[in-house]
């Protein structure tokens, strides 16, 4: 949706380039402190708005004060979770490297304002992330139930995908391992290497500032909505002036079809700043950089619909699969419409479910493989399940297997099951967890077909 009035006289509060003047926080007075409050929150900027009414008496000063409690106390321990991710992966021989957010705190000039939530990382491989996994469980997180890990495959084969991991302690951070390239929208990705992460000395390793700011406009183009807090992190980058290679951020959209999202961010960005007291010139830099496409897509201000995301999908699945011809295209399309359309929590069926061998061999961009621990299905069909061998030391990524015929993930002796819409069989589960209790046999996975890559 469109800002409206009264989220227009709130939302200088969260201006990372401006400081808002005595009119318009005469506005923000006039404003209703609940309606307030909730256009901050969509925009994800409680925190920016906290510092700017520190000390000024009003009832929002005082709910934001309340409200941000959490999250200023979370940045405190940020230094304790990365601690933990540096220690493992030391031990392994690699360094996770800092994404999304949490690297883009290091535009602003006080990182501590910038909205966080989870704690993004990147590896270049799926060995690395998995042993990352492993060992986070030793020292209290676990999968999230919520979000579980998943897998695609580019045409040429190379894996990428994220596994969601939930801290039990209060005091650490929920953290995301992303692996390989970066997901966008149903079949496009953002492709990422080694060779694009900033060590700098001092400081923790994080993606290059171009390749970073180009994931988070895809992270705002997969949600199909434009926020505030997005916004400033973009302008921020685009202030770095010189140190920026645009050419390597028009590349990276380019390649995922994102030129006409970017269009729409530009346009987004001069409305949610309109009323500065002057252009912020990052402003126009992005204008001049981002803003060449001739048909923008349409994209709300801070929460998106449902259906304008998924339209929006079909739509850029079709436009991406058409490099490789018409065929490719309604695939896309089609398999988009599908997939955004349909329930995709894992649940037990008794008819017409997998896991199935299709799954794992037919690899493509478009087949978002999810992996379901196999215990926790065991539980919903009220079946013991095999005991969870997991070995943390165990260096390597997840082995496709087979028992009884059922396919099957082993992560180093955690068992998941592959799924992309969800349906699992409840006679499959069965004989597989009564399989498991013998050897079981590696599956040769073939390449992926190039007519079948989708980009």
């Amino acid at each position: 949706m469109r800002s409206t009035r009264d989220d227009r006289a709130v939302l200088p509060l969260g201006w990372a380039l401006h400081v808002p003047t005595d009119e318009q926080l005469d506005a923000v007075r006039e404003t209703p402190t609940g309606m307030a409050f909730a256009t901050l929150r969509r925009h994800k900027v409680l925190v920016q708005a906290w510092r700017r009414l520190a000390g000024t008496g009003l009832p929002l000063a005082g709910l934001l004060r309340e409200e941000t409690l959490p999250q200023r106390r979370q940045q405190l321990t940020l230094p304790d979770t990365w601690r933990v991710l540096e220690e493992i992966g030391a031990g392994a021989g690699y360094r996770p490297a800092l994404m999304k957010g949490v690297a883009a705190r290091l535009w602003y000039p006080d990182p501590a304002l910038r909205h966080l939530g989870d704690l993004d990382v990147w590896l270049p491989g799926q060995a690395d992330a998995w042993h990352l996994c492993r060992n986070l469980m030793r020292y209290g997180w676990r999968l999230n139930g919520d979000e579980l890990p998943w897998v695609k495959a580019t045409g040429a084969g190379d894996e990428y995908g994220v596994i969601n991991m939930v801290s039990t302690r209060p005091d650490r951070h929920d953290v995301d391992i992303h692996f390989g390239h970066y997901s966008v929208r149903h079949c496009a990705w953002i492709p990422l290497t080694a060779g694009r992460v900033a060590d700098d000395s001092g400081r923790p390793p994080r993606l290059a500032d171009e390749d970073n700011l180009a994931v988070i406009l895809a992270n705002a183009a997969g949600d199909h909505a434009i926020g505030l807090k997005d916004v400033n992190d973009i302008l921020l980058a685009a202030g770095r002036g010189a140190a920026l290679d645009w050419e390597r951020v028009r590349h990276l959209l380019g390649f995922a079809g994102l030129r006409e999202f970017a269009a729409a961010f530009v346009r987004t960005a001069a409305r949610l700043y309109a009323g500065a007291p002057r252009e912020p010139e990052s402003l126009a830099v992005i204008r001049r950089e981002l803003g060449g496409a001739r048909r923008p897509e349409r994209v709300p201000d801070g929460t998106g619909s449902t259906w304008l995301r998924r339209s929006a999908t079909v739509r850029h699945a079709w436009r991406v699969g058409l490099r490789d011809g018409v065929r490719s295209a309604a695939l896309s399309a089609g398999t988009a419409a599908v997939y955004y359309c349909l329930p995709l929590r894992p649940r037990l069926v008794r008819w017409a479910g997998g896991p199935v061998d299709g799954v794992i061999r037919d690899r493509s961009p478009r087949r978002c493989v999810r992996l379901v621990p196999l215990q926790h299905l065991a539980r919903l069909a009220g079946l013991q399940g095999p005991p969870a061998r997991l070995d943390p030391v165990a260096h390597g990524g997840i082995a496709w297997r087979q028992a009884a015929g059922i396919p099957y993930a082993d992560n180093a002796g955690a068992i998941l099951l592959p799924t992309v819409y969800g349906r699992l069989s409840l006679s499959r589960v069965r004989a597989l967890t009564a399989a498991l209790s013998g050897p079981a046999s590696p599956i040769a996975l073939p390449p992926v077909r190039s007519d079948d890559a989708g980009r």
